[in-house]
């Protein structure tokens, strides 16, 4: 009996320690991606490179986790057991299962930041603003909608009202030199099967809005891409 107990807890600890979560994680440069570092994914399949665009979210990766999201870079040690050591260490938001992961350079280096975001819930007017300047912004998307107000640095999750494949006029206003005025004003097209991320980027005394399609995806199209 006492053998069989010892084989059991044997087993359940070697479970334990072969036992990984996943989450998928997606990434979308805030600016320039061209300088980004190399990193990468740890996945079932070993080591996958991540890929940086500032034009639209990179495809989903199901990659392992333990408290954080751990990214990768080639080990400069010719001994090193997998050629690869961790880089950065990235927090989670609480019981995700699904990320957008955020880069952007800084003077100190690079950042990156995850969010909860999943886009096989997503919708075509379930939009992502992400506010990255050191102003409030209020930002209006239709004629007759109140303004979604971002706080600085700040990220939203926004329901658009338009109907799909509606021309929608859109302003944002902010802040300068101590008056509130206009910085944006356009016709913005609401699309079928996308929804938008909207990105407000400072650049000297100006605010650049800058409104990445992002592809609607269902359940197949999300295990075809994990799978490849």
């Amino acid at each position: 009996m006492k053998r069989l107990l010892l084989l059991f807890l044997i087993c359940t600890c070697a479970h334990a320690q072969t036992q990984t979560t996943t989450i998928e994680v997606r990434l979308l440069a805030l600016g320039s991606a061209n300088s980004m570092p190399e990193r990468y994914l740890s996945t079932k399949d070993g080591f996958e490179e991540v890929t940086y665009s500032s034009r639209q979210a990179s495809q989903t990766i199901e990659a392992y986790i333990d408290e954080q999201l751990p990214l990768f870079k080639k080990s400069a040690n010719p001994n090193a057991r997998s050629g690869y050591e961790v880089a950065d260490q990235i927090k989670l938001p609480p019981e995700s299962k699904s990320v957008l992961l955020l880069c952007w350079n800084t003077p100190e280096g690079q950042k990156f930041h995850a969010i909860n975001d999943s886009i096989l819930k997503a919708e075509y007017n379930t939009w992502l603003m992400i506010n990255t300047t050191a102003k409030a912004v209020g930002f209006r998307i239709g004629e007759n909608e109140k303004p979604v107000f971002l706080e600085p640095n700040s990220i939203k999750n926004y329901t658009v009202t338009a109907e799909e494949g509606k021309g929608v006029p859109v302003w944002g206003r902010a802040e300068f030199d101590g008056n509130i005025k206009t910085f944006y004003s356009t016709y913005w097209r609401i699309r079928e099967n996308e929804r938008s991320i909207v990105i407000f980027n400072e650049v000297g005394n100006k605010i650049r809005v800058k409104k990445i399609g992002d592809r609607l995806v269902r359940n197949n199209e999300t295990t075809s891409q994990t799978s490849r």
